[in-house]
């Protein structure tokens, strides 16, 4: 019976020895503190931010339809870990311009005065970065 116990015993402090091996000891991670990002989005967001990614910068859709009543946009899109912390320049063709941040992975614009648009005809959302990367966005108003 001792020699039971004693088998026992031993196998649950080696288990127990095993197990811790593979106990996580990581630093805590970069992202927080950051959560109040546009770009990192609140918290029950999931976001994959992927290197093996080949564009810098890519946004979430290559065209939309801009509504008859709509006045502000918010674009959203990728750039690669690489130009984190860099100043993105946008431009609506001659209506509007500006710069976005890349943080975390991502990036935001919020476009408006859309209700100058013209009716009827597709515009050019153009991302850049400093390094020469661009990304393309057609936006096109529908009226009535």
């Amino acid at each position: 019976m001792n020699k039971r116990r004693w088998m026992i015993s031993s196998l649950t402090v080696g288990l127990g020895f095993l197990l811790l091996h593979f106990q996580n000891c990581a630093m805590p991670s970069e992202l927080e503190g950051y959560s109040d990002s546009p770009a990192f989005g609140s918290s029950e967001e999931v976001r994959i931010v992927d290197d093996w990614a080949t564009a810098k910068i890519s946004l979430f859709q290559k065209s939309m339809d801009l509504a008859v009543d709509e006045d502000i946009l918010v674009v959203d899109g990728f750039c690669s870990r690489s130009l984190r912390g860099e100043v993105l320049e946008w431009d609506l063709e001659e209506h509007s311009q500006g710069v976005a941040l890349c943080e975390m992975g991502g990036f935001r614009l919020v476009l408006d005065h859309l209700g100058e648009l013209d009716c009827g005809f597709d515009y050019r959302l153009q991302v850049r970065s400093t390094e020469g990367d661009q990304e393309d966005l057609i936006l096109h108003r529908h009226c009535l």
